[in-house]
């Protein structure tokens, strides 16, 4: 059994991009064992944009990790988090604004894939832009969650939505499958 990872950096504002060596992965709903690729932002927001919780991270007071399952939107120019107004995730963002976001699918060991996304969340008022067309998506994808009574208990535990947009500056992936040698 093998474990692949890759780590991939987003260009930077003036849109140069570092050196990163291929690295081997799979993605894009192919067998671990079929195909070697070279991941980018594109195609991890291709694999993973269904998955239905991502895993966030951010810096509490004391400086250690806090760690709460987010629901998400992956759209082509950030990743969209939603959280509780004055949340521990909204107060620690406030004080710094790093995250890291994992998802993840697959179930048994030759099935598993994952991400991690690193960057800077920023707390987007209702006028933003991007903040309706993810909150559009946001709904399309949780529709079945929210229908009946699942709305009614989203709405009483969250009374006052917060939209974080997270635009990844670090991708690291990962794949466990069995690879034959040779």
């Amino acid at each position: 059994m093998n474990q692949r990872a890759r780590e991939h950096r987003a260009p930077d504002h003036n849109g140069r991009h570092r050196h990163h060596p291929p690295v081997p992965g799979v993605l894009g709903g192919l067998p671990a064992a079929a195909i070697l690729t070279l991941v980018d932002m594109a195609e991890a927001r291709r694999t993973f944009r269904d998955v239905r919780v991502a895993h966030v991270g951010t810096v509490s007071p004391d400086g250690g990790p806090h760690v709460v399952p987010l629901w998400f939107v992956w759209l082509d120019d950030a990743i969209y988090l939603t959280c509780r107004l004055n949340s521990r995730v909204q107060r620690n963002l406030a004080r710094e604004r790093r995250v890291a976001i994992t998802l993840d699918r697959g179930q048994a060991w030759t099935e598993q894939a994952g991400c991690v996304i690193r960057g800077e969340a920023e707390t987007l008022s209702q006028e933003d832009a991007g903040v309706k067309q993810a909150l559009s998506a946001w709904f399309e994808k949780y529709r079945t969650e929210l229908s009946g009574f699942g709305f009614a208990a989203y709405a009483r535990q969250v009374v006052e939505p917060v939209v974080l947009r997270v635009r990844p500056d670090r991708l690291a992936t990962w794949v466990h499958a069995y690879q034959p040698r040779g």
